[in-house]
């Protein structure tokens, strides 16, 4: 099978068209929800063995005992390097003890998944199926190949809601059972403090030009620290941050820069109206800033960066609605519209044209890992040096 092909993408891009038919037409908010959630849960809850991280999760699996066989020991479970959080391995025995089959863990984590998406878009999007659209078309790889991360992420959005009702014992304790998924949610955990801090647009919009500065002029500003604070710290955690800021690349003028860089030029243009507009909506532009700016002044250490740009990428999925339901002109609007759409679907086609998001669904499929495994191996080796 070749490397790349656009045929790998024309399941993706089916459902994608899908929510775009549910958009235009304007589908009331139920039906959209029923929709979405089918389509959503049957690709992705049924899907085989595709993407990448599947060769860690499915032994890890499989080694799992049930509950009435943990112990101390079962928790000490190695991902690479790095101990998986407790929260994780629990989850998995929990749904091992219910049924030992791969596929059911499956689609059990999708309707989980689902259920707290759901949650988050019917409180704070403007435009369900939009939402589900963004989603689907930037957060695919986190949903497919980062089962630990996306638990963690989604457990946040739903928190979100106690974050703008100031309710610190419940948001505190989600985010406490998210951090037993993925201990990177502990950059998102103070964000309940700055929660009612409201930025104007001239702090936004100067935010927004260093941020920029930092990334053209490629300042190894965030790389210098980290390598400092790296030295300073020493052994094993020194370590880990001294090898971040040393194997990074420079991303560059590419289209994913021009997108971010238009996108927020148009939160920029309507930001007054977005503040006004949107329910909790200073907090996603605030969100949405960091986002950016992480991004583009963390360049230089790409792996931190590109990580830490997925924990925030879901509040496109309340921004993008937003900015083009608050463009008054339909022909305007249309054409923001159109351009937001083009975009998101080509970032899908870009990430599944690979031969590992070859779609493939145990519904007709029994899967094989064994053999998938060989192929797995064959695949990343050529991809990794082609």
């Amino acid at each position: 099978m070749p490397l790349s092909s656009p045929l790998y993408s024309v399941p993706y891009l089916c459902v994608a068209a899908i929510l775009i038919i549910l958009i235009i037409n304007k589908t009331n908010q139920k039906n959209t929800r029923i929709i979405s959630g089918i389509l959503f849960i049957t690709f992705l809850g049924t899907r085989g063995l595709i993407g990448w991280d599947w060769q860690s999760y499915y032994p890890m699996f499989k080694s799992t005992p049930e509950l009435w066989n943990l112990d101390i020991q079962s928790f000490f479970v190695l991902d690479g390097t790095a101990i998986v959080e407790p929260g994780f391995i629990l989850y998995l025995s929990i749904i091992k003890t219910i049924c030992r089959q791969w596929e059911f863990f499956i689609f059990i984590s999708t309707v989980i998944d689902w259920l707290l998406l759901d949650s988050f878009f019917k409180r704070y999007s403007v435009n369900y199926a939009f939402s589900a659209l963004v989603f689907f078309c930037l957060c695919i790889g986190t949903e497919i190949d980062l089962l630990r991360n996306a638990k963690a992420l989604y457990i946040f959005l739903f928190s979100i809601k106690y974050i703008e009702e100031r309710r610190i014992l419940p948001y505190l304790l989600l985010m406490s059972v998210a951090i037993t998924f993925h201990y990177s949610t502990l950059i998102l955990l103070p964000l309940y403090f700055i929660g009612n801090c409201k930025i104007n647009r001239t702090t936004f919009t100067v935010v927004f030009i260093i941020a920029n500065i930092i990334y053209l002029f490629n300042i190894h500003l965030m790389s210098s620290i980290t390598s400092f604070i790296g030295m300073s710290l020493g052994d094993v955690i020194g370590s880990k941050l001294s090898n971040y800021s040393s194997s990074t690349y420079v991303r560059g003028l590419t289209i994913g820069y021009f997108f971010k860089f238009a996108n927020t030029c148009l939160i920029i243009w309507k930001y007054k109206e977005l503040l006004k507009s949107g329910k909790f909506s200073q907090f996603f532009l605030l969100l949405y800033l960091i986002m950016i700016f992480v991004t583009f002044a963390m360049n230089d250490i790409s792996s931190i960066s590109e990580r830490i740009e997925d924990l925030f990428m879901p509040v496109c999925c309340v921004i993008f609605p937003l900015i083009v339901e608050n463009i008054r002109l339909k022909y305007n609007q249309r054409i923001c519209f159109n351009y937001l759409v083009l975009f998101i679907v080509l970032k899908l086609y870009a990430d599944t044209k690979i031969v590992m998001y070859n779609y493939d669904t145990f519904l007709f499929n029994s899967i094989n890992f064994e053999k998938r495994e060989i192929q797995y191996g064959n695949y990343a080796y050529q991809l990794m040096n082609h």
